[in-house]
């Protein structure tokens, strides 16, 4: 039910009026499957509220759109077709170019969009964003030396890119799944540096290939570069005889 949200006029964020809507329905602090579990309704309800226009979805990872994309086939708007369409990093670059066609005469676009559509493409004629809060990262998997996908909350910055993928064309919803304090109390303001979190070891790689010393060129405390040097040695990819080089 709309009717309970908060909502929250931004001035001077786009071109036209921006709302930003925030729901307790869900509890305090709610998970990505509550979230999620709650997307359909919300499709539903907001293609109800708003006459025209297309709607974004923001969802963790590829894994779910199916899901919600079934959901979306058997859903009706009034005097127009409803039509779901997936976008996610690893489309199709045919189906990548249908995205900026706007819909046909009578139909309207719902997008079910991991994080790539944050700020990597622009979508046309949406009215309405439905933002679960949650993302997948890539981090790193500290027993295979590799990385692994990890389902975390989005950071204030991501909700911001997020709310402006509408209001561009038309005034425009944005309607956040979670509370306002977990924006403002949970949230982390940015995310971290990605030499934070995800070993850097194609520039190791390079610079030592190139004969630098990574740990002065990037800044590494010793304790890291050591750790990061005995993965890449187990990977057998360089040696340490004295001085580090790649094999």
């Amino acid at each position: 039910d709309l009717d309970r949200y908060a909502v929250y006029a931004v001035p001077d964020q786009a071109p036209h009026a921006l709302a930003i809507v925030y729901t307790d329905a869900l509890g305090a602090d709610p998970d990505y499957g509550a979230a999620l579990a709650a997307v359909p309704a919300q499709i539903q309800a907001c293609l109800a509220r708003h006459a025209s226009g297309n709607g974004i979805v923001f969802m963790a990872g590829e894994s779910c759109l199916e899901t919600v994309e079934a959901a979306v086939r058997r859903m009706q708007a009034p005097g127009a077709n409803v039509q779901p369409v997936c976008v996610y990093s690893g489309m199709p670059s045919s189906a990548l170019d249908d995205l900026f066609t706007a819909a046909p005469p009578g139909t309207r676009y719902v997008y079910l969009c991991t994080n790539v559509a944050e700020s990597s493409v622009t979508l046309p004629d949406v009215a309405f964003v439905i933002d679960t809060g949650y993302c997948k990262v890539a981090r790193a998997a500290e027993t295979s030396h590799g990385t692994v996908l990890e389902l975390e909350r989005i950071t204030r910055a991501s909700a911001r890119q997020r709310a402006g993928r509408t209001a561009r064309q038309c005034a425009g919803f944005v309607y956040r799944l979670y509370p306002e304090r977990v924006h403002e109390d949970v949230m982390l303001p940015h995310a971290p540096y990605e030499f934070e979190y995800m070993p850097p070891y194609a520039y190791m790689l390079q610079l030592l290939a190139a004969g630098l010393d990574p740990a002065a060129l990037l800044a590494f405390d010793p304790e890291r570069y050591a750790r990061l040097v005995r993965n890449l040695q187990a990977m057998g990819l360089v040696r340490d005889t004295g001085r580090v080089v790649v094999t």
